[in-house]
Order: structure tokens, then C-alpha cells, then sequence
């Protein structure tokens, strides 16, 4: 069974690897800075999450309790 999109999807991923000379490491360089270029023309920067503390009461106890 042959499926059109699956198809598609085989020769661009194909042609990109080919593009990058099968580099891993390059792909994702060009794809990091395909994302990046997505970001600014669209206005939308980076979310920065910031680490909180989390609470001592919302800790779950890894003991066992026993009857």
C-alpha cells in the first residue's frame, strides 16, 4: 500500500539529510536556526522559566506505612 504523504515526507527528510551530508550535529543546527528564524518573524522570543521552590506540604512521602 503506498500512501501519497508518507511518501512526500520520505524524499524531503531524505533530501535534508542529503543537504547536511547525513550530519546529525548539522541538521540540527540548520533546524534549531529554522526554529529561531520562525520565532522572530512571528514576534514570539524564547519562554523563560524561572525554578521555584516547591512547597514542603506538597512533598509526597516515599515511606511505607504499614497496619
Amino acid at each position: 500500500m503506498n500512501n501519497p504523504i508518507i511518501e512526500e515526507i520520505r524524499q524531503a527528510r531524505a533530501a535534508l539529510a542529503e543537504e547536511h551530508g547525513y550530519d546529525l550535529k548539522r541538521i540540527n543546527e540548520w533546524a534549531r536556526e529554522q526554529t529561531e528564524a520562525r520565532r522572530k518573524s512571528q514576534n514570539r522570543s524564547k519562554v523563560k522559566v524561572e525554578e521555584q521552590p516547591i512547597p514542603a506540604d506538597s512533598v509526597v512521602s516515599s515511606e511505607v506505612v504499614s497496619d
